[in-house]
């Protein structure tokens, strides 16, 4: 289940390799599950990077000026919020079928992660 409660993702338990088994629903509940898996450590990454920007913040008022770190670690924030709501997005337009818009809502989440290494490599 996605931590908002967005989405849920059901899992078989006991799964065993019989005849009878219909294996592109299995491929495709492992894709959910992969899916489910990666909005929860993006989430988690998120949360981490928040933490170091309200660190900088916070130590930069008990030093009485602002640190050189903290607008790279506000960058940082900003596109991992970003990369995020564009990986929701390529997980609900996938959901619709709209295979060709989740891939592109998938890349721009990409995109987003990318720049903001670039971004934090600058500070």
């Amino acid at each position: 289940m996605f931590a908002n409660g967005d989405q849920v993702v059901q899992i078989d338990h006991g799964i065993e390799q019989l005849p009878s088994m219909d294996y592109r629903a299995y491929v495709r509940q492992v894709r959910r599950t992969c899916d489910a898996l990666y909005y929860v450590f993006l989430r988690g990454y998120t949360t981490g990077l928040e933490a170091y920007w309200n660190r900088s913040v916070e130590r930069g008022k008990s030093q009485g000026e602002g640190r050189e770190s903290t607008p790279g670690w506000y960058n940082a924030t900003v596109m991992a919020k970003r990369a995020l709501g564009e990986a929701v997005s390529a997980w609900n337009l996938h959901q619709e079928g709209e295979l060709e818009e989740s891939k592109v809502s998938a890349e721009k989440a990409l995109q987003f992660l990318i720049e903001r290494y670039v971004l934090l490599s600058e500070f």
